[in-house]
């Protein structure tokens, strides 16, 4: 009895553990990357749906109370879900403290106004979609360094960076986009436009990017909760380390198809295609997710019938009529890539699995 009644006082006297942050993160890539960094002690809430349109997504209750109820809110930023901005701000109560990813300064990869930057080590490398021509060539690499971290080396020379074709990304998820290389327009309808002129919000599928992303959620979540911010940044560091690997691998799987023509159903991969050192050639449908013009769908076919090898690829929910359309013959290849990874588990190894579906397609679809 006496045994009994001394470990009841001795949880009576034990200080209660404290609650991990009620972490809301907006789309899955998000969502898995805060994952890796609170590990065990928590696991994060998800806004969206891994099929749902993150650019016109409109909140149930049950969501809206998600948000209220939230510590920390992590997400991309209003280019990608534009209404997300408004619905924080109108919170009643206590705010939440908010992460925007896209508002990092110094990313590693910037895809904006036409242009893809590269930041490595301080020094800064442009290269103008659709042009030859690098700004500060002394950088050399494409990789960023990121500290002491040297993940990123086996594809820093690739010198086929230059003779990217001329795009332009203006789509959310897995409907709207924008046509590749046929106009220079505003993105309507949405509130935002990330071709020329702006900023492309799938970020996230650089995984050089998802490194500082990574940091970025350490800091918020030691910040809200300080008691526990060594074990988020000792998480951090081994995601990064994963991360790090990982992109040797794909670099390494993917190094002898760079030289292939590879068509996306629409134009979201530009940070996951710029960083493997493939030529970017935009996608089939506009923003909209609308048909191309015939001018864009016999520019695509022209263009495939012209290379040894290509690749065309659909995604869920694509026009399968529309896919069909644009491959000229049975030497082109077809795939599937999915730039949210909707058919992912979520969870901690969420976003390495994403980068690998990706990395699978591609060398699937391809010979060699």
């Amino acid at each position: 009895m006496r045994t009994r009644l001394a470990a009841i006082l001795l949880l009576a006297a034990a200080p209660a553990s404290a609650e991990p942050p009620r972490v809301v993160a907006d789309i899955l890539p998000v969502h898995g990357l805060a994952a890796m960094v609170m590990g065990d002690l928590g696991e994060p809430g998800l806004l969206l749906p891994g099929n749902a349109d993150p650019h016109v997504f409109q909140m149930r209750p049950t969501q809206a109370r998600a948000l209220a109820e939230a510590d920390l809110v992590v997400w991309m930023g209003s280019g990608l879900t534009p209404w997300l901005q408004s619905a924080i701000g109108n919170l009643a109560g206590e705010m939440p403290e908010s992460l925007e990813l896209l508002e990092l300064d110094d990313l590693p990869m910037v895809a904006e106004d036409g242009v893809i930057r590269f930041v490595a080590s301080g020094q800064e490398m442009r290269i103008e979609v659709g042009h030859d021509e690098h700004e500060d060539d002394d950088h050399g690499e494409h990789g960023e360094d990121h500290g002491d971290n040297d993940g990123h080396d086996g594809h820093d020379d690739h010198d086929d960076h230059d003779d990217h074709d001329d795009h332009s990304d203006g789509h959310d998820d897995h409907d709207d986009h924008e046509e590749g290389a046929e106009e220079d327009h505003e993105e309507a309808g949405h509130g935002h436009g990330h071709g020329h002129g702006s900023l492309d919000p799938h970020a996230w599928l650089d995984p050089v990017n998802a490194i500082a992303f990574i940091q970025a959620i350490a800091d918020a979540l030691a910040e809200v909760d300080p008691r526990n911010a060594a074990s988020y940044r000792q998480n951090a560091l081994a995601a990064e380390a994963r991360i790090e690997s990982l992109v040797k691998q794909v670099d390494r799987r993917l190094a002898s198809r760079r030289d292939v023509v590879l068509i996306p159903y629409h134009d979201a991969f530009q940070y996951f295609l710029a960083r493997f050192g493939f030529e970017i050639h935009g996608g089939i449908a506009d923003h909209e997710g609308t048909a191309p013009g015939a001018a864009r769908l016999a520019e695509i076919r022209s263009q495939l019938s012209n290379v040894p090898h290509g690749c065309v690829f659909s995604e869920p929910g694509a026009n399968a009529a529309l896919f069909e359309a644009a491959i000229p013959g049975a030497h082109i290849g077809r795939g599937e890539l999915d730039p949210l990874g909707a058919a992912i588990q979520p969870g901690r190894d969420f976003y390495p699995a994403l980068i690998e579906s990706l990395a699978d397609a591609i060398a699937d679809c391809l010979p060699g």
